[in-house]
């Protein structure tokens, strides 16, 4: 559009076209449309990698910057900013839940984030009626981050299992193994071991960009 000698609003059209090469990414059509993360936000969270205190700084960070908890809430950002980049993010997609003596769960991402940043710092339990809104539906990203023995593994392992087989499910195990790792490895889960908490957040990273890599 343009203006002629009246000033007048007129149609103009170039007397040729011009093909310009804009860089783009398309996003795969088949990459899990929702995204959960499961936090353990137990006591034991509160402690360093190695189960000590040495947690860092608390003058911003009131759980210290060098907790497990801490790298366990950067693994969840660091799903979000990957998301973000790759054009695959969307508020409405994403929840979280963080468990210990209760099991909460949201949804949204300004809910989801507000629940990663509450910390309970009591026992290590997975609610049993939480399971089906964890694995609600089929084809989802799910994952979860945990540093050592969940509680009432036992009375939730075989509902645990079926469900999780009906999405993109990876663990992330913070130290050593617990009987929850070891028994997700055997029913042919990624367990993803994190012997250095700083590594957390990339690590989760990595998992999410292999399975972005295997539907394009």
């Amino acid at each position: 559009f343009g203006f002629d000698d009246e000033g007048k609003v007129i149609l103009k059209k170039k007397p040729h076209n011009v093909k310009m090469n804009i860089p783009h990414k398309r996003s795969p059509q088949g990459f899990p449309k929702t995204r959960f993360a499961l936090l353990d936000t137990s006591g034991s969270m509160k402690d360093d990698v190695n189960g000590g205190k040495e947690i860092g700084r608390k003058s911003i960070i009131p759980w210290g910057d060098k907790s497990k908890y801490h790298f366990g809430v950067l693994g969840f950002y660091g799903l979000i900013e990957y998301l973000k980049q790759n054009h695959l993010l969307n508020p409405s997609t994403i929840s979280s839940g963080n468990f210990s003596n209760e099991t909460i769960l949201v949804n949204g991402l300004q809910e989801a984030k507000r629940n990663i940043l509450s910390p309970q710092f009591g026992s290590t339990k997975i609610n049993k009626n939480s399971l089906e809104e964890i694995f609600k539906g089929t084809g989802g990203l799910v994952f979860t981050i945990s540093d050592g023995e969940v509680g009432n593994w036992d009375n939730i392992k075989s509902d645990f299992v079926r469900r999780a087989k009906d999405h993109v499910y990876f663990h992330l195990q913070i130290g050593s193994e617990s009987k929850m790792s070891e028994e997700l490895k055997d029913n042919g889960f990624s367990v993803v071991p994190i012997k250095s908490a700083e590594d957390l957040s990339q690590k989760v990273i990595e998992v999410t960009d292999n399975v972005y890599r295997r539907q394009i």
